[in-house]
Formats: structure tokens, C-alpha cells, sequence
């Protein structure tokens, strides 16, 4: 029923890429009594379709504390995600589904920003080369707000951050691809750009900014790239661009050349 507890207008929508937020409407809840009570509801999010015991929580969250002084912190967490997020005319189990054992989020009531993406690059595999993928695929890429959790490195956040940012790398690249081909050169950029603020490391993604750059007859802004590529990876990693990049950069100098001497002038080295 429309206005109900649980439609499309009142759920929470918990968001996990980039930094956690939880919204609901025009209210945006960014800041929770600890950085554990953030923790649960991040974890109870991203695992939404089945439930955890509380032990193992306990474990997780307190893992040195006294098991009895655990699950006491633990009923305060809930207590606080309870008022902080239910309204207060709100049906038991609205948000939080528990027992004496167990502690879920209540699927029907909640939804996650990677359940979206998910469900946004399955749709762009099914639909195949056409336009509804090219949609699919420019939705996924606009969802992934930054990576897992950011600022949290927990050991399972580190191992599901890695898996959902090469799933957006991927899905970038496609989407990139699909611009460049319809002569979208600027969009390209634009979100080849971003992929780079997203992940600075990710030689990958310079060398692609360099090709666009220059594809876009902008071999300066390619070569400039270029030395930022060598700075970060000497300063962050005491690296070098591989072969691979510098035989790019070799390649756009050779382009930028050609295009500035006149047809039929001497060179100058003869």
C-alpha cells in the first residue's frame, strides 16, 4: 500500500560505495554512535539476504572483550540503529529482524547501492551490444560512488572492496569504449578522468587517459599525464611505467611531431 512502512518510498536505501550512508528520502544519516555501530549496519547491508548469529558478531566486532560485556554492546548498537532509523510508529522488525540468536536487516524495508550495481551490469550482460546495455553499463558506472567502505579496512571489506572495484574498471572501460565509438571523445574523457581520481595506481587507467588525450589531438595534456603517471608510481610505489606505457608515450611524441611539420618541409636533421 502506497505510504506504507516498506515501499518504495520509505525504504532505506544504505549506501556502501564510498563512504557509508544511509538515506531515506531527503534525510542522510552519515554520522553513527561509533565507528562499530557504522560497522554493523555496513555488514548487516552487504550480507541484507540472510541472517547472522550473534555470536559471531560479538567475536567480530569485541573480539578480546568478555563475551557477557560483548553481547551487552551489542543490544546497544541495535538499540541505537532501531531509534536512530525506525520512526517511532514503526512495526517491530520494520528494520532490524532479530531473535536470541540471530541479527538480519529486513530485505523488504532496505536496500543497498551494491545490489544496485549488481543488478545494473547483469541486466548490461544480458541485454548483449546494444543500446539498452550502453544505459545499463552508464548506470552501473554512475552507482559506484568510490570504493567499498571507504576509510574501513577490515579484512572483509579489503577482500569484497578489490572484487566490486574490478567489476567497475571493467564496466568503465566498456562504457568508454562505447563513447569513443559513437565520437563521444569528451564524455570519454571525462569519465576516463574520473577512473583515475578513483584509483591513482591503476596504471591502466593512465595509459587510457593518454590515448584518449592524444586521439583527442591533445598530445600535451597526454604527455603531461604522462609525468604524473611517473611521479605517482615513483613516490607511492618507488616504480616505473611499464614497458607498455612508455612505448605508448613513445608513440603519441612521434604523432605530435608528425602533425607539426608542414607536408613536404626538410627536417632539419638532414
Amino acid at each position: 500500500m502506497e505510504g506504507e512502512w516498506g515501499s518504495r518510498e520509505t525504504r532505506w536505501r544504505i549506501e556502501l560505495l564510498g563512504e557509508l550512508r544511509a538515506v531515506h528520502g531527503s534525510r542522510v544519516v552519515t554520522h553513527f554512535r561509533s565507528q562499530k555501530t557504522g560497522l554493523l549496519l555496513a555488514f548487516l547491508a552487504y550480507h541484507l539476504h540472510r541472517p547472522h548469529r550473534r555470536e559471531q558478531l560479538c567475536e567480530w566486532l569485541w573480539p578480546e572483550g568478555d563475551p557477557g560485556a560483548s553481547r551487552h554492546n551489542l543490544r546497544n548498537v541495535l538499540h541505537w540503529l532501531r531509534q536512530a532509523l525506525e520512526p517511532p510508529d514503526a512495526p517491530a522488525g520494520a528494520l532490524l529482524l532479530t531473535d536470541r540468536t540471530s541479527v538480519q536487516l529486513n530485505p523488504a524495508t532496505v536496500t543497498t547501492d551494491v545490489a544496485a550495481f549488481a543488478a545494473a551490469l547483469e541486466a548490461a550482460a544480458r541485454a548483449g551490444e546494444s543500446a539498452e546495455r550502453a544505459g545499463c553499463l552508464a548506470q552501473a558506472v554512475d552507482l559506484y560512488r568510490g570504493e567499498l567502505l571507504s576509510g574501513c579496512y577490515d579484512d572483509w571489506i579489503l577482500q569484497e572492496r578489490a572484487w566490486l572495484a574490478e567489476r567497475f574498471f571493467q564496466a568503465l572501460g566498456q562504457r568508454i569504449a562505447h563513447l569513443e565509438q559513437s565520437g563521444d571523445l569528451n564524455r570519454a574523457l571525462e569519465l576516463t578522468q574520473r577512473g583515475v581520481r578513483l584509483d591513482p595506481l591503476r596504471e591502466e587507467a593512465h595509459a587510457e587517459l593518454m590515448r584518449l588525450y592524444a586521439a583527442a589531438d591533445q598530445p600535451a595534456a597526454a604527455l603531461q599525464q604522462y609525468a604524473e603517471l611517473e611521479r605517482i608510481l615513483r613516490e607511492e610505489l618507488n616504480a616505473t611505467p611499464s614497458s607498455a606505457t612508455c612505448a605508448l608515450v613513445q608513440q603519441i611524441k612521434r604523432q605530435s611531431l608528425v602533425r607539426r611539420v608542414p607536408p613536404g618541409a626538410r627536417s632539419p636533421w638532414r
